[in-house]
């Protein structure tokens, strides 16, 4: 178990609405590891450096101080509104591809469109993914992979949180990626596409956060991998006991309403607080 240090939780509507809007936690002096790495950079993309050359600047300033370079490189498609950039350490021997999670009416409406179809760029038998899931990747699918060419021989390692991690979890299906590190992520697919999944796989799961438990079972989804739990304090378990995950939960949802709920402009319930970025990210620092 590692404690969390220097960030508190943060119940505020800001926090999970507009993640991307507080200023950079991580340098390069700090020497972060790379979930820490792949938190801040999941939290960061929530920016619209696409529509905002300010903003564009200041995100590079900020990657800068933790020793990475964004690329140039638009990855987005206007119609879906799926949006992701790509990231190098500054040896080049590492890149990052990090998905933006749900932030307009678009992204939302992919949420919705739950119903499974065919998981195409494979030959897996029975294998069903998401179909909103898979139609905003497809949506992007020349940009990335003219991206990949760009960055050929570096460690590849591909994030995201919410929608962001689910389509990172598509894209590990897809391309060779090294590692698969999710924050908050959706179930995907069945159990027929997680078991073609051949990368490292990390999945974290912040207590009480209702995006990980849909869509639910019942329509035949599973969980892409083994969960990484953060207890209600902060602290990492890599292998929690199901017992102690449902009480640690049920004293979270008890204590919320008296540590944060009534505050103003507070998120209403644990279970939609505990789904923001820096919630993830404050475990990991």
């Amino acid at each position: 178990m590692s404690k969390p240090r220097g960030i508190a939780y943060d119940a505020s509507l800001n926090a999970l609405l507009s993640p991307g809007l507080a200023n950079g936690f991580i340098t390069a002096a700090v020497n972060p590891s790379i979930e820490a790495l792949c938190a801040e950079l999941s939290r960061l993309v929530y920016r619209k450096f696409e529509l905002d050359h300010q903003c564009d600047s200041d995100l590079q300033n900020t990657l800068k101080t933790m020793g990475l370079l964004k690329s140039e490189r638009l990855l987005c498609d206007a119609e879906s509104g799926t949006q992701a950039m790509g990231v190098m350490s500054r040896d080049t021997r590492r890149a990052f591809l990090v998905f933006r999670g749900s932030d307009d009416v678009l992204a939302y409406w992919t949420n919705f469109q739950f119903l499974p179809e065919d998981w195409e760029p494979q030959s897996i038998p029975g294998g069903q993914v998401h179909r909103g899931f898979s139609e905003a990747l497809r949506s992007v699918l020349q940009p990335i992979e003219q991206w990949l060419k760009d960055v050929e021989g570096a460690e590849l390692i591909v994030t995201g949180h919410s929608l962001g991690a689910a389509l990172a979890t598509l894209a590990a299906a897809r391309w060779p990626f090294k590692r698969l590190v999710t924050f908050g992520s959706p179930r995907v697919g069945n159990q027929a596409f997680v078991a073609s999944l051949q990368c490292g796989i990390t999945r974290y799961v912040d207590c009480c956060d209702f995006v990980t438990t849909v869509p639910p079972t019942a329509l035949d989804y599973a969980d892409a991998g083994p969960a990484t739990y953060i207890d209600r304090d902060g602290g990492v378990h890599d292998r929690p006991i199901a017992m102690a995950t449902f009480w640690d939960r049920l004293r979270a949802r008890i204590r919320y309403p008296i540590d944060h709920a009534l505050r103003p402009l507070s998120v209403p319930v644990r279970d939609l607080a505990d789904h923001a970025p820096i919630n993830y990210l404050r475990a990991l620092m």
